[in-house]
């Protein structure tokens, strides 16, 4: 690595080829990445991906506006959770 520098936001790293060539590459693309603080404090715990939580939310609230679905609200809650459980990729 010969340097680095910030560009309109954008990290970016300088090294010499094995020809001796200048090239730079995004410091995110690269292994010296800082790490993200939610990563780093999740330290792969968390369990749903956002989309899974937006899903979540959304479905919630068409629970909410349709409060005769099933005559057992506990019931919705169940079914929405296995809804939920069977689409995320990351606990499957």
């Amino acid at each position: 690595m010969v340097h680095t520098r910030l560009d309109r936001g954008v990290e970016w790293i300088w090294y010499l080829d094995q020809q001796g060539t200048a090239r730079q590459v995004k410091r995110a693309f690269t292994s010296m990445i800082k790490p993200d603080d939610f990563l780093q404090e999740a330290a792969g715990r968390c369990v749903f991906h956002m989309r899974d939580l937006v899903a979540l939310v959304g479905m919630v609230e068409r629970l909410a506006r349709h409060p005769g679905r099933r005559s057992n609200p506990k019931e919705n809650y169940v079914a929405l959770f296995k809804e939920i459980l069977s689409r995320s990729s990351r606990i499957m």
